[in-house]
């Protein structure tokens, strides 16, 4: 089993996040961590039929809505990125980050990687009413049937009930010091610098300040319709643990 850590979430639920603050912290910033990073290997399976080329260009992915064609990225973090599907098996301790349903589908809906090619028009409120097929690859088309709520709900369901180090992303957002401290105390693991709250780079990055919690936490308040905020609550059960309600 490899020696370091790895972050596995739902794709938008902070993994960059949680993977740049225990490189910062545990690993020092080692230079052996980085792993260059193609993002055409992310979004919607659909996506990855028509990837466009770009090694030259830099790209910020900025307030979850920029858009622009995409190069590799030197992660400094990318050793510790984990999938975003349970693994058969583990090989490497693992933690697992998830976040708010409203914050992760205004986030998937804002980036076109995340919208199906062939639905690239749909608006957010169609977005996260609409069946999709989310199982499926570019060889292999399945019957849509759940919607990204649905799809999120059961991601989360199905990692909480995996014997692994669950962290809600709004909590560490909230108290990195904290919560790194605890990770560290579950890995035994040594903190090597004060707590101090970075954020990821490249196409994952935010214009938001890192330590600006109000901007980085339910972003649906603000993103999200009354409309589009129904939908949500008509799918998403009041005490479904990855809601939350600040």
């Amino acid at each position: 089993m490899s020696e370091h850590l790895r972050v596995y979430g739902h794709p938008r639920s902070g993994n960059h996040y949680l993977a740049a603050m225990l490189h910062r912290h545990f690993y020092d910033d080692d230079a052996d961590m980085a792993l260059e990073v193609d993002p055409h290997g992310t979004g919607h399976w659909s996506r990855r039929q028509s990837r466009r080329r770009a090694p030259d260009a830099s790209f910020t992915y900025g307030d979850d809505t920029t858009e622009g064609d995409v190069g590799t990225t030197l992660v400094p973090y990318g050793k510790l990125l984990g999938h975003h599907r349970l693994p058969p098996r583990f090989d490497s301790p693992a933690l697992y980050i998830y976040r708010d349903g409203r914050d992760v589908a205004l986030s998937m809906h804002a980036w076109s990687r995340f919208r199906p090619s062939a639905l690239e028009e749909l608006t957010l409120e169609q977005y996260i009413s609409r069946p999709i097929d989310w199982q499926g690859s570019p060889g292999y088309r399945a019957t849509p049937k759940e919607t990204i709520f649905a799809h999120w709900m059961r991601h989360v369901s199905t990692w909480l009930r995996v014997p692994v180090l669950a962290i809600r992303y709004e909590d560490v957002v909230r108290a990195p010091a904290r919560w790194i401290a605890r990770i560290g105390e579950h890995f035994e693991l040594p903190l090597r610098r004060p707590v101090e709250t970075i954020g990821p780079v490249g196409w994952n990055a935010s214009t938001a300040a890192a330590g600006d919690v109000e901007k980085r936490l339910a972003k649906w308040r603000t993103g999200m319709s009354m409309r589009a905020q129904a939908v949500y609550d008509a799918q998403v059960p009041r005490d479904f643990v990855g809601r939350w309600d600040p």
